[in-house]
């Protein structure tokens, strides 16, 4: 994932995921997340435009693990919109969508 500004997104990715980055050197960051399982690399280049990504996605198994990772973040001070069964997809779902800090759009849900 490009970023404009790499400290700063890895910032954000440490609260998002709750952990540190498996490697973080000043032109790169790669983070191993075990559950849901992602490998998500950093590297600092500027975005150019929106480009074709619309928002990425992690579906939970239970709402229990939706409610808590919501809850750490916003006691992180990372905001979040939640919707909570809304029909998406061609599915109902419980969900919260954030931003990072390039702009992109990133929903967390769980299938009803």
């Amino acid at each position: 994932l490009n970023v404009a500004d790499l400290d700063r997104s890895v910032a954000f990715f440490r609260t998002l995921f709750g952990q540190e980055p498996a490697k973080h050197r000043p032109d790169y960051a790669k983070f191993e997340v075990a559950i849901p399982p992602l490998t998500l690399s950093l590297e600092p280049m500027p975005p150019k435009g929106t480009g074709a990504l619309n928002h990425l996605g992690f579906r939970f198994a239970s709402s229990t693990e939706l409610v808590e990772l919501q809850r750490r973040l916003e006691m992180a001070g990372v905001s979040s919109q939640r919707e909570e069964g809304v029909e998406c997809c061609y599915a109902r779902q419980t969900k919260f969508w954030l931003h990072d800090p390039d702009g992109n759009l990133w929903e967390f849900y769980v299938l009803e």
